[in-house]
């Protein structure tokens, strides 16, 4: 073959790989939602995630190990959407017998059938970024179970994980205040009229400190259309009786928090719609 020849044959070589990187940094981010159960006389075991199978690779193999992590299954069975969900299943369902054959059962009563859920849905998805929300509730036994809401937003680009570098300055009064008027919000709409003054709020909470400079919540927030979502876990700042306090400040609010990062996906966002 001559120099020619073997230029040209470089140059083909080149271009088609280039069109099927390009092709897989551009497919369509998609997902399938997956579903896996037990049920038997000890307890009920509920798996449910919206397992990613197509769009750019980095963002595809970041939000797959994500989901890995969440159900407690080793990443190298990231690949294999349905036995990721079985394999979560089968750990939780030995964890809840566990539990079970540790309880004493009371006289004349059996002993509870214990439950254990992981929901993990995308509950966001524009063009540049997804959010996910993962959802752990138990019940091992006692008066009640326990629920965990967490939230993660992932670049759609490359795959990157936000947490609180979603925002800057969150240590200022006024950033703080929002928190205020946040949580304020969301105890109203659940009927609870003692929010209406700082008093009443403050005999609410379980923080000990100024309702003008509330705590950040432990988890970071997450993007959704409608704003960023924050959520103070059970007994996190409020009795077990007020929930998973929850709450959503609008884009036009929170601007000036906002770090360049999240700018830039919010405006490509716009741009493509």
């Amino acid at each position: 073959m001559n120099k020619t020849a073997i230029f040209l044959t470089a140059v083909v070589l080149t271009a088609c790989g280039g069109k099927k990187e390009a092709s897989l940094q551009s497919e369509a981010f998609s997902t399938d939602s997956l579903v896996c159960e037990l049920d038997d006389s000890v307890c009920e075991v509920y798996m449910c995630a919206d397992y990613p199978v197509a769009g750019p690779s980095a963002l595809v193999n970041i939000l797959q190990e994500y989901i890995c992590e969440e159900m407690g299954v080793d990443t190298r069975l990231r690949t294999k959407g349905d036995a990721v969900l079985h394999e979560g299943a089968d750990i939780m369902h030995e964890a809840l017998k566990s539990s079970w054959n540790s309880i004493e059962p009371m006289e004349d009563s059996d002993k509870p059938t214990l439950f254990g859920v992981r929901n993990i849905r995308k509950v966001s998805d524009t063009a540049g970024y997804v959010s996910y929300l993962s959802v752990y509730e138990d019940y091992q036994g006692g008066a009640h179970g326990s629920r965990v809401e967490i939230g993660t937003t992932f670049r759609k680009s490359d795959g990157r994980r936000f947490g609180w570098d979603l925002l800057k300055n969150t240590d200022s009064d006024a950033f703080r205040l929002l928190l205020k008027e946040g949580l304020r919000q969301y105890l109203l709409s659940g009927g609870v009229k003692e929010a209406l003054t700082d008093e009443g709020l403050q005999s609410l909470l379980l923080y000990d400190g100024s309702v003008d400079y509330l705590p950040l919540p432990h988890n970071a927030p997450y993007l959704t259309e409608q704003g960023i979502v924050f959520a103070y876990q059970q007994y996190e700042i409020a009795p077990y009786a007020l929930g998973i306090p929850t709450f959503t400040l609008n884009y036009q609010k929170i601007e000036p928090y906002l770090s360049s990062a999240v700018k830039e996906m919010l405006e490509e966002g716009s741009e493509k719609r």
